[in-house]
Formats: C-alpha cells, structure tokens, sequence
C-alpha cells in the first residue's frame, strides 16, 4: 500500500472456488481448489469495477455470475479494510508532521 509513487486507486484480487456441490468458498485451500469444479480469480478496482477475471474449470453461466458478486462482496469487505488501512497511516503521519512543525515553530 505504501509503494512511495502517487496512485489513483489499487486492485484487489479475489479467489472464489466453486465446488461439485455448488458451494462458493472465497479464499479456498489447496485441497479445495482441487476438488473445485472451477476456480475463479477477479480483479476488482477500489471502485468495485471488475478488472480481470480468470476460471479453471467449468461451471453453467449462471454459477459465474453467482460466484462474481460472492466475490465482488468479499472484494468490497477487502477494499474497505484498505482504505481504512490507509486513512489511519496517513492520519498517524499527519499527526506526525504536525507534531513537528509545532516543535520547530
């Protein structure tokens, strides 16, 4: 999150693997990837605009949509917690410099 160049936003990746059973799990472990009749990895912007996506396997149509807004679901919980992240680096480093400049003033 702090890579030091200005950015106007960041991508958040989500992995969805979708099982024989119809399940959806978000984060799946290697073992369920393996028993996965597909997994699906997206890409969301900070505004919650697919990017990319990317499946192995296959799975009916209407199942990759089920599986794209679990996923773009996940991708807004992850979304928030870095912009909260990110609110709380800055304010901290606000704070800081503020700090600083009282003490040289």
């Amino acid at each position: 999150m702090d890579t030091g160049v200005p950015m106007r936003g960041f991508v958040c990746a989500v992995a969805c693997a979708v099982q024989q059973s119809g399940e959806e799990i978000i984060d799946p472990t290697l073992e369920q990837e393996q028993s996965a009749a597909a997994v699906l990895t997206f890409g969301f912007s900070n505004e919650s605009e697919i990017i990319t996506s990317h499946m192995i396997g296959q799975i009916a149509q209407e199942k990759f949509y089920s599986a794209l807004s679990f996923a773009s679901s996940a991708a807004k919980t992850v979304s928030d917690f870095y912009r909260s992240s990110a609110e709380k680096k800055l304010s901290k480093e606000l704070h800081v410099k503020e700090r600083v400049n009282e003490v040289k003033s």
